[in-house]
């Protein structure tokens, strides 16, 4: 096969004439029909019993054909182990392209120092955005990336919320990614203390006298309990009264910015109940300290949290005996997240939710990662990677809600058109700061003959669960044009990537 790397052609001009375009009609066609018969509602893979597939396309950001060639290497259980103990993996590549991102290392005061107009300044939360975009795309720690991207939004906090252009650079360093693999316990104070949490949900305003509610009351909703979790809206007020006076240093005090603060002053010393629990008067910073401990504990929270995880990982509906396994770890560990991943990710767990036919449909991060990941694109600047993301609906931190991007089919079946031009614009080049390299691409793929295109293509992005239908109409494709090229074949990569198979995971 002939390498053309700089052809300039698009996918419009192959698709001005005779097979080609009858190709591209019946294809256009295929997604038009489904979107509007809803057929799009059920995951159109291959229906293969792979457990070990099916482990790594729900600990990745995206399928990668060495991923899965080590994976096979190792085998199951040794290749969860090497996930879970993700502080072992060497991750230097990416540290090397981290390396130019500055601001995030930098602690409260130099982030103020360098850059000392917070609620202006464009560069930390730039940074922070590409940041996690690379790490997705190339870290060897998958799982835990995948992992992070959950707490990111249990924890959810508006990027754009004013000051938060810096703090929320500090809570994702010491507070998602410090404790996405320790005791929820310890997730669950540090976001607590948290200065971009306390800011966000407006706890810095909450004093005696005065109480404000929204951090005591999103505390009990998501963070902890769930909507459905045995508490009152007087408890709500009664944590609220205990958190009075939790805060955190100002830019108005540059040396400290960023840290937690507790301004007894501010704080209500009256008695207090929280779900039964009696807090004696004068307890001062221990009352909020308490319900923590309490909440922490509490089963409804366990409850809600394992069924929220097992839901990430496994599928929109988790039989009820992987998510009381789940809890039963839970509980036998005081919260240990790493333990409690190892049995939602154990063999038992993944055949018993069948997670090779209960597909989910990739969020659009997850889609442009995975795609990005299959073709080891080089990504030397991910601005225009967060403009397509954008257009797509999920720019890192940028849900305006403290709910975080929902995890649900019917908040993403839609939009199908911005994947499809992500696809095409990456595969065409067009993509700033990208670049797809033919020769390594071509390789991947095994440098297949033209009629074994659509298989390559069908491994290379999915491991072979493309559904027969959708890798057919990418070999109908490529056998509608005389020559074989690198034109042809990105191209065909593009479509593929823009089948219904390739939405799911």
């Amino acid at each position: 096969m002939s390498v053309i790397p700089f052809d300039t052609s698009t996918r419009r001009a192959f698709l001005v004439g005779g097979a080609a375009a009858a190709a591209a009609a019946g294809w256009a066609t295929r997604h038009a029909a489904q979107t509007a018969s809803g057929a799009a509602t059920s995951a159109p893979v291959e229906p293969r019993a792979d457990l070990l597939l099916a482990l790594v396309n729900r600990i990745t950001q995206g399928f990668d054909v060495n991923v899965w060639a080590e994976a096979q290497q190792l085998g199951y259980d040794a290749f969860l182990d090497q996930q879970l103990a993700w502080e072992a993996l060497d991750d230097s590549e990416l540290e090397q392209k981290l390396s130019g991102f500055q601001s995030l290392a930098m602690s409260g005061p130099q982030l103020l120092a360098a850059y000392p107009q917070p609620v202006l300044s464009k560069l930390p939360p730039l940074e922070l955005k590409q940041a996690m975009v690379l790490r997705s795309v190339y870290s060897r720690r998958q799982l835990r990336e995948r992992s992070v991207e959950f707490w990111t939004d249990h924890f959810s906090i508006d990027h754009f919320d004013g000051i938060e252009r810096f703090l929320k650079t500090l809570d994702d360093r010491d507070v998602i990614r410090q404790h996405a693999f320790g005791s929820f316990g310890a997730l669950l104070r540090a976001s607590a203390h948290s200065a971009a949490m306390l800011h966000y949900l407006d706890n810095h305003t909450n004093v005696k006298g005065k109480p404000q509610e929204n951090y005591a009351r999103e505390l009990l909703e998501l963070h902890t309990l769930g909507v459905s979790g045995g508490y009152a809206e007087a408890d709500v007020k009664e944590l609220a009264r205990c958190l009075t006076g939790w805060s955190f240093w100002s830019f108005t005090t540059p040396a400290k910015f960023g840290e937690f603060v507790f301004v007894a002053a501010d704080h209500d010393q009256g008695a207090k109940q929280v779900l039964g629990l009696p807090i004696p008067a004068g307890g001062g910073k221990s009352d909020g300290d308490a319900v923590l401990t309490l909440l922490e504990s509490h089963a409804s929270t366990r409850d809600h949290v394992c069924r929220k995880l097992c839901r990430w990982f496994l599928s929109y509906q988790p039989p009820e005996s992987v998510v009381a396994a789940a809890q039963a770890t839970w509980s036998s560990s005081g919260g240990d997240l790493r333990a409690v991943l190892r049995t939602i990710l154990s063999r038992e767990s993944l055949a018993a939710a069948e997670a090779w036919k209960q597909g989910k449909l990739k969020r659009p991060f997850h889609f442009a990662t995975s795609l990005m990941r299959a073709v080891r694109a080089n990504v030397q600047n991910a601005t225009g990677v967060l403009d397509e993301l954008t257009a797509m609906g999920q720019l890192p931190y940028d849900w305006p809600a403290p709910n975080g991007y929902p995890d649900t089919l019917g908040a993403w079946s839609g939009g199908l058109h911005a994947r499809w031009s992500f696809a095409s614009r990456l595969l065409d080049g067009a993509l700033p700061g990208v670049s797809v390299n033919p020769t390594v691409v071509v390789a991947l793929l095994g440098n297949p003959a033209p009629a074994e295109a659509g298989a390559a293509i069908n491994k290379l992005l999915m491991g072979g669960a493309m559904r027969a239908a959708d890798e057919a109409a990418v070999q109908a494709f490529v056998d509608s044009f005389p020559n074989y090229d690198w034109t042809v074949l990105r191209e065909a990569i593009a479509l593929a990537a823009s089948s219904p198979s390739y939405q799911w995971y």
